[in-house]
């Protein structure tokens, strides 16, 4: 069974229209997030879902092994300047 969610309620916005700017909303301080709403997924299943979906290898332009090897690095911000570096000239912008 789901657990609720704490994000805001996402509107119905019509594409293509201007939209005026929404008051920002803000996370209640009893928001209680743990281990404990992660109860029952099991990453490494997890992983292998992102990992094998076409959309997300499509959006990456990575493959499986590759978005694999992504995940086992470890987030800095020198390797994601790094990785712009290298990626941006790919794109053909």
């Amino acid at each position: 069974m789901p657990i609720p969610s704490y994000l805001p309620p996402v509107t119905n916005l019509g594409v293509g229209s201007f939209h005026t700017r929404r008051e920002a909303k803000h996370f209640s301080s009893d928001c209680d997030i743990t281990n404990d709403r992660w109860q029952g997924l099991d990453p490494e299943s997890a992983l292998i879902a992102i990992v094998s979906s076409v959309n997300v290898q499509r959006a990456t332009g990575l493959d499986q092994q590759g978005l694999l090897q992504r995940f086992a690095v470890k987030w800095t911000v020198e390797f994601s300047l790094k990785d712009c570096e290298f990626f941006i000239p790919r794109l053909n912008l």
